[in-house]
């Protein structure tokens, strides 16, 4: 492989890079909401395979391609990190799950990867503009379909904190525009929109990481007096569409909502106003700013002082932390609250898995069977709503050491990257993004993993210098990857649209139809026993019993730790292999429903 130093330049052709590298991300960010967020399998198939073939364009079609040193570790960190899961299917405790988890993960090397081939150096604005420009599109989508789940508003993403996720994204991207851009006041109509989604989801995290990533940008921005001044304009018009978003609905919503737009679209005409009629020199601001931490300062000390001092206090939040969340009902409780709902459980069970598997974790994707093995709920959970947390009993230290590597990476650019507000509003949204995988599952749900992702490029594009071009030797053997790794794809992708034909034909009573399916799934993903799985229940629908036993049976051998697998072969089966099965799915999940009524039925003398 031969890397020469190159200086990027663009043909008249290669102009359209800038546009192709927004197209990709804001159509991203539509397509993989509109999918439920992508978090099924049958969508990573089609926008993995759609970031192969921009990859594979460019790398056929461009004069030039260039690559920071930094680039190129983040690139490598995604891929390593996605490696070591493909290597954890050696050791996982759950083939079928780790595999699961490697066909994600591909969307994102393949994302990533693509955005930094395509982007040149002044595509930086153009792939930033695009973050907020989708955002508004799902918030405008979800505000006017008004699809909740227990009040919380969820959207097409299917989540609330992952769409208040991604409007707190938009919101500090939209931010950066309407401080430094060229279409100002459209960008500060945006915030509105997305404020209104943003409260309507009531998620805790999501205005936890909005205020953390408006500080970084604060902290970033060349221009703080004009950021601080256009929040505070802005400030009104965001309330006022808290307001009406939280009492009116229709076509007298969405004409305030305009409205309030409108009037917030003249903010940087009046804080330009206000910059030429106002001077503030640099000791103001300094005194300005040790006032402000002072006033916050004695606040905090006020609050602590009622409500009973520091070490009552922290007693009480700590109390709160672990106990239950408040109820659905109890919105502006939620809101309030410093209950973890759950998370602290969630957080405990992943942390005694790794202290089993310290070095290289159990496995990719099999935190849900170390819940349901050592929860103390009856609560299923799949997750450990903390990517950090998560992949450290999942894949152990190495794991986690690959992903600060992905983490860190581009905030590392920041010394190299020109200070701007907008590069600094792409700063706060990163922070945004990497502050909230922490406290939920992001990395689960592409449709906002990848605006990420996007920010953190947007900082290592920036800060491209001393490039680095891909000789054609090296493009040729890119181009094989791609090749390889789009066909896994293409070939899982059949696989999970088989699989999902044959769970919505189960769903509607059509067990042929779902047993036709599964075989055809079963013949692509030999390794899953997912289709198996299926096929049993189809079969059990059908009342055919001992095929169904056979075929969970061979589930089982393909998954020996899923419970449910086990308990399905004990329902199906007869004598002691039945009770042997159910002895041991009561030993993987002895909390679940289905054993605990056993037990019930055990004790009452019924068989």
């Amino acid at each position: 492989m031969r890397i020469a130093t190159v200086a990027e330049t663009l043909t008249p052709s290669e102009r359209l890079r800038p546009a192709a590298t927004a197209v990709l991300v804001g159509g991203a960010i539509v397509a993989t909401s509109s999918a439920g967020g992508a978090y099924f399998p049958e969508s990573w198939g089609w926008s993995g395979l759609a970031f192969l073939a921009a990859l594979a364009l460019v790398l056929l079609l461009a004069h030039s391609i260039a690559f920071s040193r930094l680039e190129l570790a983040f690139v490598g960190a995604v891929a390593a990190f996605t490696a070591w899961v493909a290597l954890s299917t050696i050791w996982s405790r759950s083939v079928t799950r780790t595999l699961l988890e490697l066909e994600r993960d591909l969307v994102y090397v393949a994302a990533v990867a693509a955005l930094l081939t395509l982007a040149a150096r002044c595509s930086a604005r153009w792939m930033l503009a695009a973050v907020p420009a989708g955002s508004a599109v799902i918030c405008a989508w979800a505000l006017t379909s008004r699809t909740s789940t227990g009040g919380r508003l969820v959207g097409p993403i299917g989540y609330w904190n992952a769409l208040g996720l991604l409007a707190a994204i938009g919101a500090l991207v939209a931010l950066g525009f309407a401080v430094e851009g060229a279409r100002r006041g459209t960008a500060a109509a945006a915030p509105v929109l997305f404020v209104a989604t943003l409260h309507l989801t009531y998620s805790r995290g999501a205005w936890l990481v909005l205020a953390a990533g408006l500080l970084v940008q604060l902290a970033l921005s060349p221009a703080r007096m004009r950021l601080v001044a256009t929040v505070l304009v802005l400030a009104p018009a965001c309330a006022l569409a808290v307001e009406l978003a939280s009492r009116w609905d229709g076509v007298r919503f969405r004409l305030g909502l305009a409205l309030l737009a409108l009037a917030a679209s003249a903010a940087p005409s009046l804080v330009d106003s206000l910059e030429r009629r106002v001077r503030i020199g640099p000791r103001v601001r300094r005194t300005a700013t040790i006032a402000a931490a002072v006033v916050g300062l004695a606040f905090v000390a006020f609050a602590l002082v009622r409500a009973g001092g520091l070490g009552s206090t922290a007693s009480r939040a700590y109390r709160s932390f672990t106990g239950p969340a408040p109820t659905t009902g109890a919105k502006g409780r939620t809101l309030l609250s410093v209950s973890s709902a759950g998370r602290a459980e969630y957080w405990g069970v992943a942390w005694r898995d790794f202290r089993h598997h310290p070095i290289v974790g159990s496995g990719a994707g099999t935190f849900a069977l170390a819940w349901d093995r050592d929860r103390h709920t009856v609560y299923d959970v799949l997750d450990a709503h903390s990517l950090y947390i998560e992949v450290l009993g999942e894949m152990g230290v190495v794991g986690l050491l690959l992903v600060a590597g992905i983490a860190f990476t581009p905030l590392l650019a920041l010394r190299r990257a020109p200070r701007s507000g907008v590069i600094a509003a792409a700063a706060g949204a990163y922070v945004a993004f990497l502050l909230h995988a922490g406290l939920d599952w992001d990395w689960e749900v592409p449709a906002v993993t990848f605006p990420g992702l996007a920010c953190g490029c947007v900082l290592l594009v920036a800060a491209r210098e001393n490039a680095v071009g891909l000789s054609l030797r090296t493009r040729a053997a890119v181009l094989c990857a791609v090749g390889v790794v789009a066909a896994f794809v293409t070939f899982t992708y059949v696989g999970n649209v088989d699989l999902a034909r044959g769970t919505r034909a189960y769903d509607r009573g059509q067990f042929a139809d779902a047993i036709a399916q599964a075989e055809r799934a079963a013949r692509l993903l030999r390794w899953s026993a997912d289709p198996w799985h299926l096929r049993g229940d189809a079969e059990s629908g059908l009342i055919d019993r001992e095929a169904a036993h056979r075929s969970y049976l061979r589930a089982v051998e393909l998954d020996p730790h899923d419970w449910r697998l086990w308990y399905d072969v004990g329902m199906s089966g007869r004598g002691a292999e039945r009770k042997a099965a159910l002895a041991r799915a009561a030993r993987l999940n002895p909390l679940a429903r289905e054993i605990l009524g056993l037990k019930q039925l055990s004790s009452r003398g019924q068989p």
